[in-house]
């Protein structure tokens, strides 16, 4: 107790603190101003292009280079209330638009839930739709990422031939495959449709960044939830997931799960969904830095075999978002009902749900007791009739 009091204390200090962007001992474009958090998450070819002629850049990596610490002034201490220690990178996509990335830690939930600045940008080129491809990399020092995010990256098309760019000197590059070789790809577990493919059959349909709330829908926030879940990317479970979370003001933030072959380098829907919310500049000025996040839904499919994102939903809820509704929407053939347990209270799960029966879930905040009992009813249920007949494979 003492311990978790010291780190919330820790943390608390730090979120007035913007995190401090250095001055490089490097000028790679000598017009270019100071970093600051102007920029876009996501730039556009048009406007990379204008910038890179507006500060004199004399060619496309030294821009590149020179935007690394304009992605660290957009970092934020209180999305790292764990390790304090900000990591940040840019990252070009073959269509000529760049994502900056950061990382993001959740202070209730599991270490194994963090996300690293690469998956960061790597997720918006993902979610974006327009994206082809994945073709540099900058980051400080030699440029070249973690174990972990090197396993990440390689979920991606032509992962092999990605330039990483170090702002260490200006000989500071290497492809992906001189750093990881034999690399475990999606290949190997029979994967023909890595990240961003584009070959025939492999398009994932994207719903977009953020939608209004609609009144004139029967349930916008679950439409959106099973939105994304049909568009996860999930070759290797093939079990569908997505998130959708809604803000006071209506706004929707949806994403769906996102599979590495090596599977500990997943990423879960709740933090690819908080991606969206990080770029779309909702971060909140307190320690519960998506408070304004007032309802979420789960949709998953109970009945396929493989990872329920349920209980880790609720503990990064529970870190940012300990205030929200949370909901589970289970997704069943047409044949069958789709069903929905509303938490409102802290409730213990059940222990081993008959096929079809929904689970009692915990919502954000509440602690999972450490015995459930099987017999326990949830304290709200109510029916949702899904016809997925022609979302199956």
């Amino acid at each position: 107790m003492i311990e978790s009091r010291t780190m919330t204390l820790a943390a608390a200090l730090m979120l007035a603190t913007a995190v401090a962007v250095p001055i490089s001992n490097d000028i790679w474009c000598p017009d270019a101003p100071s970093p600051n958090p102007s920029l876009p998450w996501v730039i556009s070819p048009s406007h990379a292009q204008r910038l890179s002629e507006a500060w004199k850049c004399p060619d496309k990596h030294s821009f590149l280079r020179q935007l690394v610490p304009w992605a660290l002034s957009k970092h934020q201490q209180r999305l790292i209330p764990i390790s304090g220690f900000p990591c940040y990178a840019v990252l070009a996509g073959t269509s000529g638009r760049i994502y900056l990335g950061i990382n993001l830690e959740f202070e209730t939930s599991t270490l194994q839930t963090t996300l690293h600045a690469e998956q960061f940008a790597s997720l918006l080129a993902a979610m974006h739709g327009n994206e082809t491809g994945l073709d540099a990399l900058a980051q400080k020092g030699t440029g070249a990422p973690c174990g972990h995010c090197r396993q990440w990256l390689a979920e991606y098309v032509d992962a092999p031939e990605l330039l990483l760019l170090g702002t260490a000197s200006r000989t500071a590059s290497h492809e992906m495959e001189d750093i990881f070789p034999s690399a475990f790809g999606p290949a190997a577990l029979n994967n023909s449709c890595p990240l961003l493919s584009s070959q025939p059959g492999c398009q994932r349909h994207i719903l977009p960044p953020a939608a209004s709330h609609d009144s004139s829908a029967s349930d916008p926030l679950v439409e959106a939830a099973l939105a994304v879940a049909h568009s996860s990317y999930t070759p290797y479970s093939r079990k569908r997931s997505g998130v959708a979370l809604q803000l006071e003001d209506g706004q929707i933030f949806a994403a769906g799960a996102f599979e590495s072959v090596a599977f500990n380098p997943s990423v879960q829907p709740v933090v690819a969904a908080l991606v969206k919310l990080v770029a779309a500049g909702q971060v909140s000025s307190n320690l519960h830095w998506a408070s304004q996040v007032v309802s979420a839904v789960l949709a998953e499919d109970p009945m396929t075999p493989g990872p329920s994102y349920m209980t880790h939903t609720s503990s990064v809820l529970a870190s940012i978002a300990p205030q929200a509704k949370f909901t589970i929407v289970h997704i069943q053939p047409a044949a069958t009902r789709s069903s929905a347990v509303e938490v409102g209270t802290c409730l213990p799960c059940c222990k081993d749900p008959k096929p079809g029966e929904p689970c009692c879930c915990p919502p954000a905040g509440c602690p999972i007791p450490p015995s459930c009992s099987p017999t326990h009813k949830p304290a709200t249920l109510h029916t949702i009739h899904i016809d997925t007949s022609t979302d199956q494979e």
